[in-house]
Order: C-alpha cells, then sequence, then structure tokens
C-alpha cells in the first residue's frame, strides 16, 4: 500500500523542568482495492529529571475506522551525540472489544548537530496479533529548519489465527520546527512522538 501522513506538535513550557504538549496525525491509507484512514490526537505531561526526561500521555486513536482510547509512558536521555528514547503505550478499542499494547526502544547517533543515523525496534500485540518492527534511517535538518527524514522498516507479524506475514516499508518525510533549534536539539529536548 501507499500512505500519505500529515501532523503536528506544540509543546509549551509549564516551568524551569515541566512541559504539556498537544500533537496529533492523520494518515490516507490506498491498497489498491480500497482507501483506509487512520489518525491520533494526545496530549502530553512531561519533566527534566535532569539527565533524563519522562511523561505521560493520553491519546485518541483511530484504527481502520475503529475509536481508541489509551495512555502510556515515555522516556529519553543522550549521552554526547547518541540519543536514546523509549516508551510505552495501550490502547481500547470500541469499549473493550479489542485492545492493543505497544513498547519500543530508539536511538539516534548525531554526525553533526544536524545529521543523524536512527534505529529502533517496536513490538505490539493488537488484539491477540503479535508485530515486531526493526527500523533503521537518517535525518538531516537545513539551516532554515526544514528536516529530510528517511528510514527503512522490517515487519514481522503473527496472527491469532495461524499464520502471519512480513512486509518492508520505506518512508520518506519533511519536518519544519518553528523556533529553531538544531536536530540534535530538538530531538534531545523538542515534541515527543510516543503516541504516534
Amino acid at each position: 500500500f501507499d500512505s500519505y501522513t500529515l501532523g503536528g506538535a506544540i509543546m509549551h513550557d509549564l516551568s524551569d523542568t515541566m512541559t504539556v504538549q498537544a500533537d496529533g496525525r492523520t494518515m490516507h491509507q490506498d491498497w489498491g482495492y480500497g482507501t483506509y484512514s487512520h489518525g491520533y490526537s494526545a496530549v502530553h505531561l512531561s519533566t527534566d529529571l535532569g539527565g533524563w526526561d519522562v511523561g505521560g500521555f493520553v491519546t485518541f486513536q483511530n484504527y481502520y475506522g475503529d475509536s481508541g482510547l489509551g495512555f502510556g509512558a515515555e522516556t529519553r536521555t543522550a549521552f554526547g551525540n547518541l540519543a536514546l528514547d523509549g516508551s510505552v503505550g495501550y490502547v481500547e478499542y470500541d469499549e473493550g472489544d479489542y485492545d492493543a499494547t505497544q513498547w519500543r526502544v530508539g536511538g539516534a547517533y548525531f554526525f553533526s548537530p544536524n545529521f543523524a543515523v536512527t534505529g529502533d525496534v517496536a513490538q505490539t500485540d493488537i488484539d491477540g496479533d503479535e508485530i515486531s518492527e526493526f527500523s533503521v534511517g537518517g535525518a538531516y535538518q537545513l539551516v532554515n529548519n526544514v528536516a529530510f527524514t528517511a528510514g527503512y522498516t522490517s515487519t514481522d507479524a503473527d496472527n491469532n489465527g495461524g499464520g502471519g506475514w512480513e512486509g518492508d516499508s520505506f518512508t520518506f518525510g519533511v519536518r519544519f520546527n518553528f523556533g529553531g533549534g538544531t536536530l540534535q536539539e530538538n530531538t534531545n529536548d523538542g515534541a515527543w512522538g510516543a503516541a504516534t
């Protein structure tokens, strides 16, 4: 399938160490024989514990037309040019008909403040189906705060009813960071992406 997404986030400092964020995204997915939409909106609250940022979020989800209410936790830290992050989330769809749990661990290594290679691993259990994802990619930000991203994801899914499927995804993106900051600064202290 081909998919196109549009999203945004806004973050506001509540104090020297605490932030609040609102974000959302919508996706149009074309399978050739039909189209679907997915999306989410979320609110995050996070704090800086001195070396580690930790936070939580609540989210509304749309997954193949099913609505879901979820929550999760997220964290990140940096060691020199290496940035690490992780999250865990839970969503219940359509008043308990089925649910989803996901954990994710990711990282980025910065060769310069505006160029990084990235990678992550995620495990999702949705309605009894287990989905494993491994991703690698890169990001480059121009001096005008426009960042370009590219990535590859390998997916392996085991269906609850037997069988399964595998897939390869290639993604390309463009992001504009209002308010400036290098790619490394925005990764270490910018908008959270765990609700995605």
